[in-house]
């Protein structure tokens, strides 16, 4: 029992830690720095760019639940 509540709360843990780290890895990654480089030599609208840094996100977010998600049966499957 102590293992599983463990492994939930290193599960929340990291999940928090990483939904945090999300808008620093989305100014980061080359689509973000290329609309950043447009945005500054004014080839797009504020707007544009600020749309294109929320998808960013967005994407980062859906592929990091999709590996958690991934990984929370191995947590159960250690746990029992």
């Amino acid at each position: 029992m102590a293992l599983y509540i463990i492994g939930f709360v290193s599960y929340g843990a990291t999940l928090v830690f990483y939904a945090a780290a999300f808008p620093r890895l989305a100014r980061n990654t080359a689509h973000a720095r290329n609309m950043k480089e447009r945005y500054n030599r004014e080839e797009i609208p504020v707007e544009v760019y600020e749309q294109e840094e929320s998808l960013e996100k967005s994407r980062i977010c859906n592929i990091s639940s999709v590996i958690f998600s991934q990984a929370r049966p191995l947590f159960v499957k250690f746990n029992e």
